[in-house]
């Protein structure tokens, strides 16, 4: 949820609903309840049908088989560090087909400077950048 508070903040503007699933990676109680606080509906997904979110499912997908697979942890405190180490590099250092071969970070960097004029006259710069991937 700390996700959307920056972003709710960093923009002024929140979302009509979040889509999401019911997975076994999901804790949707959470989430509904941050929902209901804050006005935002949802829209979750079909069961069996994943295709109502690829971007979701496929960023599920690499988690579990590069993080949770490959990890074996002891403590609640060793998986956040693992899961934060694997978001830093996803974030800053991993290029991403779907971004023009950009990191995350640079194509946030781009967008903001192409759009500056944009964003500024709708009063959503202030500089700061969003958590890209909040774990």
């Amino acid at each position: 949820m700390r996700c959307w508070r920056n972003i709710i903040a960093e923009t002024g503007t929140t979302p009509t609903y979040v889509r999401c699933d019911n997975g076994p990676e999901f804790t949707a109680a959470a989430l509904i309840e941050w929902c209901n606080t804050a006005g935002v509906d949802t829209a979750f997904i079909d069961p069996g049908s994943p295709w109502q979110n690829g971007f979701i499912e496929s960023f599920n997908a690499q988690f579990r088989r590069e993080q949770l697979a490959e990890e074996i942890m002891d403590t609640m405190a060793e998986a956040k560090y693992l899961a934060e180490e694997w978001k830093a590099i996803y974030n800053h250092e991993r290029p991403h087909g779907s971004l023009d071969g950009m990191t995350p970070k640079r194509y946030w960097e781009t967008w903001t400077q192409e759009n500056q004029l944009a964003i500024a006259g709708a009063g959503l710069l202030t500089g700061a950048q969003p958590d890209l991937l909040a774990a």
